[in-house]
């Protein structure tokens, strides 16, 4: 990938690698790290990356209404985004407010695009992390691969959806010629504001 020429170039880069992950199963970016916030406390893990909206500068990740992340940003929503693609050498930091939610247009939209093992997720009979006696069995007895979709729609009950508003975007490319760092950030009702950093 060629060096950046410019910061109003690397944003529209920035927020096109993004948006190409979200669409491309195989792309490095489309598992992003997320972390929030809990009592001070850094959490992370590992998400896919469910949609893009570049106009309203919009991420979107499912999640079970029981995960700890969920409990985290109903506390505190900010919340960060890291994404690597060790192809191009570019990093990609996203930050912002992560807000939850369920049961609407939106959501049900979301759902209906779920097969059998995407819904799979979200139909554990306990909350993510909960310990159990062995290393499966956490889906309901009558739950199989080849069972009619419509018995399924119980665990739209666990199905969230965590939209992130990105205010910051930090993008560091790691290139031979020179590595290179940009800095954007975004308050309600302005402009993105850029600079270079030093990478």
């Amino acid at each position: 990938m060629e060096r950046f020429n410019d910061l109003k170039g690397t944003l529209k880069t920035a927020w096109n690698l993004v948006y190409r992950a979200s669409v491309s199963r195989n792309d490095p970016m489309r598992t992003p790290v997320m972390a929030t916030v809990e009592d001070a406390k850094a959490h992370q893990r590992t998400l896919v990356l469910r949609e893009v909206k570049v106009a309203t500068e919009q991420l979107f990740f499912f999640s079970d209404v029981r995960a700890p992340k969920v409990q985290h940003l109903k506390k505190n929503p900010q919340i960060n985004i890291l994404f690597w693609d060790p192809k191009r050498s570019v990093q990609i930091e996203m930050a912002g407010e992560g807000f939850v939610f369920s049961h609407n247009e939106q959501a049900k939209r979301y759902w209906s695009g779920l097969n059998i093992e995407g819904r799979s997720n979200y139909a554990a009979e306990g909350a993510s992390g909960m310990p159990i006696t062995r290393d499966s069995g956490y889906l309901p007895d009558f739950w199989s691969a080849e069972m009619d979709l419509t018995k399924t729609e119980f665990a739209y009950d666990n199905f969230v959806v965590i939209q992130v508003q990105v205010q910051h975007l930090d993008v560091l490319h790691l290139h031979p010629a020179g590595h290179q760092r940009a800095r954007f950030d975004k308050s309600a009702g302005s402009d993105w504001s850029a600079s270079w950093g030093v990478p």
